[in-house]
């Protein structure tokens, strides 16, 4: 019956698409304002808070990876274990299977183990980068409960052509090597991305006053690259294919603690394929998309009694069909359907995991209501096998209260499937867990103002994650294994938080911009256990109460120079060895980096010479629990540009 009953609702999806299609003239819009503009989240996210990253941040980190740039930009953790280990973002208290990795429209994250290694990312393979506070599940499905990253590329069409060449060395022997040409014009273009890392690693740190080690077995070495073509199929479609490929090597670095250096490493080959064709006419816009994702990890301990040679190989096919219908100026739907195919072959699974997945979403925009509101709800229910997962919904407000001060609201019903490692990983996953389901609340002011030669942003945003049945792993120690972890559904996770934000950019002179920008946050998150009409909480791991960023920045037309400070406030940590609650505490620590810039104009070419020294303080600190992190080290670059 609720096939029967799924079914009915995605066929009343597909009239209202060919209805739309059909009461539209042929009157077309530019093709360049579909490619750029016409995305869920700028159109829909309306009451969430978004942070875009500037092109001026995105230039600074093009030889580094995204886990390296977000954790410099913005309020996400980055969980690190160590330079070029796992990297999982976790936003607002979330966990990392909570924060959607949006790229080309479609969540790339793990459906097997519910991440997506930061570390392995190239930033500059990204044009837009994007960045939603708050659950956003009913436009991008689930594990979208925390929030999202999007990650998106150029107008093809409409970027110049040019080849470019960055070079750089570093500190703990880091070699690092980024191309980039792009070639066409406005009816086929071409854009091709090429990523080199390697490092060494053997840095130094502190394990007493005065009493150095040597970081062992951290070595990493990394190609990538991503070919991106765009076609004008007619006066008003368009094509995008896009490939990309990347091969990871990662020594698995020896822990603090340990006695003996570790011989582990780990190897990631990863596909990605997508196919994008857009459909743009007179208030209306059809998408359709195909995204193939291979990845193949290999993870070796050849020593010791965790020894292992154990292969992952998760696969998903995504196909997506999507229209936007705008009925007049004020009034636009967007609606569509997702199927995702999902397997995963694993040396630790019994048997070949499948698992079929049929969504249908839709939301309905609302513009200038009394000159000055925008509402925006949205509706989504997803098929899971022959199993209808919660029905979840959202509602999304922005009032212009007045002319530089902006309302925005939105509650949002999120969930989580459990992932594949959950349900089934050997000796631990648990066949019967529930998904995640419950609540995420998100109301913020924004006011801007302007006197003379400078301008203010102050941002305050409150918000409120409930969740129940949350899905954590666990210690379940045995005499067979006393390091076992166990997931389980926990009653619920409280998540309570407010983030501030400041920004000023004041204009020095004709050729000077200074540039302000300082963020924090303060979020309590707990587990909490009901026990008739108690409530018993819990500190979450790895969420700290306070955090703190601040950027300050000088900019002219050939050189910048940026200094960048980052605190954060105690972690809870999940050790084996801790016998008190004090020894469970990672101490807060804070770190300074700065980087320095100059451009040299050669007519149509460019050389750019750069200088990053990172934990200029020359701190001693863990991010994860015995995962030492390097002290002062540095990076030089020469960026060559040539426009064709």
């Amino acid at each position: 019956m609720q096939v029967k009953i799924f079914g009915l609702a995605c066929l009343m999806l597909l009239s209202t698409v060919v209805f739309g299609q059909k009461s539209m003239t042929d009157k077309t819009h530019d093709l360049d304002e579909v490619v750029v503009k016409s995305t869920k989240l700028q159109d829909y996210a309306v009451g969430s808070n978004v942070q875009k990253v500037d092109s001026l941040e995105k230039a600074r980190f093009s030889n580094y990876s995204l886990a390296d740039l977000l954790k410099t930009v913005s309020l996400v953790n980055i969980n690190s274990n160590g330079p070029g280990g796992l990297s999982n973002p976790a936003i607002r208290g979330g966990s990392s299977a909570q924060t959607a990795i949006i790229w080309n429209g479609v969540n790339i994250r793990s459906f097997m183990d519910g991440s997506v290694d930061l570390a392995q990312l190239p930033s500059p393979f990204f044009s837009n980068i994007d960045i939603q506070y708050g659950g956003s599940g009913t436009l991008f499905g689930s594990g979208a409960a925390a929030g999202a990253i999007h990650l998106g590329g150029e107008n093809l069409f409409a970027s110049k052509n040019h080849i470019g060449l960055k070079l750089s060395y570093g500190s703990f022997e880091n070699r690092n090597a980024y191309f980039t040409v792009k070639t066409g014009d406005s009816e086929l273009s071409n854009s091709f991305k090429y990523f080199y890392n390697q490092a060494r690693n053997d840095y130094d740190y502190e394990i007493a006053d005065d009493v150095k080690v040597e970081q062992t077995n951290a070595a990493l070495e990394q190609h990538a690259f991503l070919n991106e073509t765009q076609l004008k199929t007619s006066s008003n479609s368009n094509l995008r294919a896009t490939v990309w490929y990347q091969k990871y090597h990662k020594d698995v670095q020896t822990l603090i603690s340990a006695t003996e250096p570790n011989q582990a490493f780990q190897e990631d080959d990863n596909l990605r394929l997508a196919l994008n064709w857009t459909l743009a006419k007179n208030n209306f816009i059809l998408k359709v998309k195909s995204v193939y994702l291979a990845n193949k990890i290999h993870y070796v301990n050849p020593v010791g009694d965790w020894a292992s040679d154990d292969t992952h190989k998760p696969k998903t096919l995504i196909n997506e069909v999507e229209a936007k219908i705008r009925f007049n100026e004020n009034h636009s739907l967007i609606t569509g359907l997702n199927f995702t195919y999902e397997e995963s072959e694993s040396t630790s699974y019994s048997s070949l995991f499948t698992r079929r997945r049929l969504s249908a979403f839709a939301s309905y925009k609302m513009e200038n209501i009394l000159d000055r509101i925008t509402w925006v709800n949205s509706a989504r229910q997803e098929l899971v096998e022959d199993e209808l997962t919660p029905f979840i919904f959202s509602s999304g407000l922005r009032v212009d209260v007045l002319e530089n001060i902006v309302l925005n609201s939105s509650l949002s019903r999120i969930y989580r499937l459990p992932t594949t490692n959950d349900l089934f990983w050997p000796g631990s996953g648990n066949p019967d867990l529930k998904s995640e389901k419950g609540w995420s609340l998100d109301a913020g002011l924004e006011e801007n103002f302007k006197t003379g030669n400078t301008n203010f942003t102050f941002k305050q945003n409150f918000f409120l994650n409930d969740i129940k049945d949350y899905i954590a792993w666990a210690p379940l120690p045995t005499e067979a294994d006393p390091y076992r972890w166990i997931p389980e559904n926990k009653d619920k996770v409280k998540t309570i938080g407010v983030d501030l934000a400041a920004c000023f950019d004041v204009k020095l002179s004709d050729k000077t911009l200074l540039k302000l920008n300082g963020t924090y946050t303060w979020i309590q998150s707990d587990y909490v256990t009901v026990d008739g009409d108690n409530e018993i909480k819990t500190r979450r791991t790895y969420v700290p109460k306070h955090r703190f960023l601040l950027n300050l920045g000088v900019y002219q037309k050939n050189w910048n120079i940026v200094y960048t400070h980052n605190y954060f406030d105690f972690r809870l940590t999940n050790s084996y060895d801790a016998v008190t609650y004090e020894q469970l505490l990672l101490g807060p620590y804070f770190t300074g980096d700065i980087s320095a810039e100059y451009t040299f104009p050669l007519g149509n070419q460019s050389l750019t010479a750069s200088l990053q020294v990172n934990n200029i303080w020359n701190r001693n600190y863990e991010v994860i629990y015995d995962y030492a992190m390097p002290r002062r080290n540095f990076k030089f670059s020469l960026y060559y540009n040539l426009n064709l």
